[in-house]
């Protein structure tokens, strides 16, 4: 890991907070410069990134999952962090349904396809860090991952190619153990990126964060509260 990217994330760490407010002032300011291409947030938006939630990790099919009395456009928020990170943001995550058990949000980024920097890549590299916990304790063992995600487009064709993270070419997904309070840095080279540099265009980042979710009757008296931090995310 990169330490200086996160000499300013320090002040976030064990940081409980309890308005969208308290995410977005903008009190400390970027220490590196950005690198080309990349995302380092630092300006105070979200740069064209968006969020897509939230859905049933358990079902095959990943169903919508809409907890009852949802503000719209919720449970998760996306906004700017001090201009250091992408957040996803819930003050409220809990559901009635028992049936559920783990959900997913995934954030996804602008379209690429005329990003010179995003072309012929082989791969790319993201700073994470959750701040998002059960309000009566951490549950165990810790149920938290994140998968890093790509999507290409033929240029023949148009047909568009989804890879993932994943143990081998035919391997099942391999999501990262995301642990409270803990920053990580990953960064991925896959191997078919590589090969099909000069076939395909770069169109779209993803990347799936997946959670356990207090579910049932009585759920509501301890939910999920906090934040998903995403930063630094850079072509390689």
């Amino acid at each position: 890991m990169d330490i200086e990217h996160w000499v300013d994330w320090d002040s976030l760490n064990k940081k409980r907070w309890h308005s969208i407010h308290e995410l977005i002032v903008p009190d400390r300011q970027p220490t590196l410069p950005p690198k080309p291409g990349g995302f380092d947030f630092h300006d105070g938006t979200e740069q064209g990134w968006t969020l897509d939630q939230l859905y049933d990790q358990e079902e095959k099919s990943m169903p919508p999952v809409i907890p009852p009395g949802c503000p719209p456009g919720g449970p998760f928020y996306l906004c700017n962090s001090q201009n250091l990170a992408l957040t996803a943001w819930t003050p409220f995550l809990a559901t009635p349904d028992a049936k559920v058990t783990q959900c997913n949000i995934y954030l996804n980024s602008p379209d690429l396809s005329t990003n010179a920097d995003w072309q012929k890549i082989s791969g790319y590299s993201i700073d994470l860090q959750r701040e998002i916990t059960c309000v009566m304790g951490e549950p165990k063992p810790p149920q938290f991952w994140c998968l890093l995600q790509i999507y290409l487009k033929n240029k023949a064709d148009g047909a568009v190619k989804h890879l993932a993270e994943a143990e081998g070419p035919n391997g099942p997904f391999s999501f990262h153990p995301i642990e409270l309070h803990k920053t990580y840095q990953f960064a991925w080279n896959p191997p078919t990126l590589v090969a099909a540099r000069g076939d395909y265009t770069v169109t779209k980042l993803r990347i799936r964060l997946t959670s356990w979710i207090p579910a049932g009757i009585g759920a509501g008296e301890l939910p999920l509260q906090g934040a998903w931090l995403v930063g630094n995310i850079n072509p390689l």
